[in-house]
């Protein structure tokens, strides 16, 4: 199962309402994105839902993959992007219903790249 926002839009000349959701494309542009790029991110799973953040991973991870974990840590590289009328200020994961991770972010509301390096969560099993 693969969970998608819903936005509250009304017509095609109205700005799309939040959530959006996020998707790998090879597009360059959004008109040429192919439904078949959507309809294999839904099904794989590759799809991230958010309000305004766009949380990308690094060393060719996609949301919905698996990583294998070899000793008592997750080293993550990530990056967060926001547009330049809002901001991150924590990043917060989540493992087996618990935090497992809290950093707080310093960005200003400039900043279109909010967070970008690594992550560590502690792995117990």
């Amino acid at each position: 199962m693969t969970a998608i926002g819903n936005s509250d839009t009304h017509s095609v000349r109205q700005t799309p309402g939040y959530p959006r959701n996020y998707l790998p494309t090879s597009a360059d542009q959004p008109h040429l994105i192919t439904k078949a790029e959507v309809v294999d991110a839904v099904r794989s799973g590759n799809v991230i839902m958010g309000g305004a953040a766009l949380l990308t991973l690094g060393d060719g991870v996609d949301p919905g993959d698996d990583v294998r974990v070899m000793g008592s840590e997750l080293v993550i590289p990530i990056k967060v992007e926001t547009p330049s009328f809002t901001r991150i200020h924590r990043i917060i994961g989540v493992g087996n219903g618990q935090i497992v991770l809290d950093q707080s972010v310093t960005a200003t509301l400039e900043s279109l790249v909010d967070f970008e390096g690594n992550v560590t969560i502690p792995v117990d099993e």
